[in-house]
């Protein structure tokens, strides 16, 4: 999440936008997969840090979730790809 671009860099294919991300998000719950979808963003350079513009860290939290509201995505679905889905992922057993 986060990027959004129709050309990315000499890569000839399109970049989804984060609308679009939820709506193929939203399908894979519509089909029953809400327990294996996990989200990130990427802050691998200095410019998407929020200090030099970019989305910065919170971008998930600050801007994704407030959209997938708008979008109708249930609030058991934000909580189990939120917070259950990475326990479980992330858990060290």
């Amino acid at each position: 999440f986060g990027t959004e671009s129709s050309f990315y860099g000499a890569t000839p294919f399109d970049m989804p936008s984060d609308g679009q991300r939820l709506d193929r998000i939203m399908g894979l719950i519509g089909r029953g997969g809400t327990k294996q979808i996990l989200i990130s963003q990427d802050i691998a350079m200095k410019y998407r840090l929020r200090r030099y513009g970019g989305h910065g860290y919170h971008h998930i939290l600050e801007n994704v979730v407030p959209f997938m509201r708008k979008k109708m995505m249930a609030e058991e679905d934000i909580h189990q790809i939120l917070a259950v889905n990475p326990g479980r992922v992330l858990a060290l057993v």
